[in-house]
C-alpha cells in the first residue's frame, strides 16, 4: 500500500508450542485452562501514521488490543549486539532510539498467555537492512525468546526487495532459528547456514521485480510450509516488508 516508509513485524505461537503448555496444558482444579485469545497491536510509527489511518479506516485497529511502546532495553539490546557495537549505534542514532522494545512487549504477552497473536507497525530510522531495521528488531525479537522465555524453535519470515543478510547472519549457525526469505534476484543469496545452522536458512530470489500474489503463495504453499510443518516451530516472526524499496 501507499503512505509512509513503514514495516510491519508480526508474532504467534507455532505448530510446536511447548513454550505455551502453562496456556493449553495447565489444569487447576481439574478444569483445563482456555487457550490465549485476542490479538496485540503497537504502533511505533505513530497514531497520524498512514499505517494507522488506514487500520483504522479498515476497523482494524479496534478489533484488536493496544500494546505499549517502549524502546529495547540496554540488557535486550545487548543478547544481540557487543557492548562497543551498541555504544556505537547509541550514538549514531541518540535522537531517535532504534525500534523493537514494541515488538518485545508483544512477544512477552503472547509468550505468557496473555494474547495469541500480533502485529507491531515499525518506521526503521536508519537505511534497511541496518540493525536499527525492522529485521534487527525481529532479530532481537528471536534472541529474546530463546534466552529469556526458553523457546527452542523459531521460525523467521520475512520478504522484501534485498534479501537483508541481517537474520541469516545472526543465527548462521544456530539450528533453532529457521530463516525463510522472499526477495527480488538483485543480489546474490544470503547462504544456507553453517555448521550445525545448515540447512536452517531458505532464499527464494524472484527472476523479475513485482512478484504477484500467485508468487508468494507458491512459495509459501509449496516451499514454506512443508519446510515449517517438519521444523514444528514454537513461535513465528513475520518481518513483512523489510525495506523501503517503492519497487517491492
Amino acid at each position: 500500500g501507499g503512505g509512509s516508509p513503514s514495516s510491519n513485524a508480526g508474532v504467534g505461537p507455532g505448530a510446536g508450542g511447548r513454550g505455551w503448555r502453562r496456556s493449553y496444558s495447565a489444569w487447576s482444579w481439574g478444569q483445563r485452562s482456555p487457550p490465549p485469545t485476542g490479538t496485540g497491536l503497537a504502533c511505533d510509527t505513530g497514531d497520524d501514521s498512514p499505517p494507522w489511518a488506514a487500520l483504522e479506516q479498515l476497523g482494524l485497529a479496534q478489533r484488536c488490543q493496544r500494546v505499549q511502546c517502549r524502546p529495547p532495553t540496554d540488557e535486550e539490546l545487548l543478547l544481540l549486539h557487543s557492548p562497543p557495537s551498541l555504544a556505537q549505534s547509541e550514538a549514531q542514532t541518540s535522537s531517535c532510539p532504534p525500534p523493537g522494545g514494541s515488538l518485545l512487549e508483544l512477544l512477552g504477552k503472547v509468550l505468557s498467555g496473555t494474547l495469541r497473536n500480533g502485529l507491531v507497525l515499525l518506521g526503521p530510522p536508519g537505511p534497511p537492512p541496518e540493525a536499527s531495521g525492522v529485521l534487527g528488531a525481529v532479530g532481537l525479537a528471536a534472541r529474546v525468546a530463546q534466552r529469556h522465555h526458553g523457546v527452542q524453535r523459531i521460525l523467521i519470515m520475512y520478504w522484501g526487495v534485498r534479501p537483508g543478510p541481517l537474520v541469516p547472519q545472526i543465527f548462521l549457525e544456530d539450528p533453532g532459528v529457521l530463516c525463510f526469505g522472499v526477495h527480488q534476484a538483485r543480489d546474490p543469496p544470503v547462504g544456507v547456514g553453517s555448521g550445525r545452522g545448515e540447512g536452517f536458512t531458505v532464499s527464494v530470489h524472484w527472476d523479475q521485480l513485482g512478484g504477484s500474489d500467485g508468487d508468494f503463495a507458491a512459495a509459501a504453499f509449496q516451499l514454506l510450509l512443508p519446510i515449517a510443518c517438519q521444523f514444528q516451530p514454537q513461535l513465528v516472526l513475520v518481518a513483512a516488508g523489510c525495506d523501503r524499496d517503492p519497487e517491492g
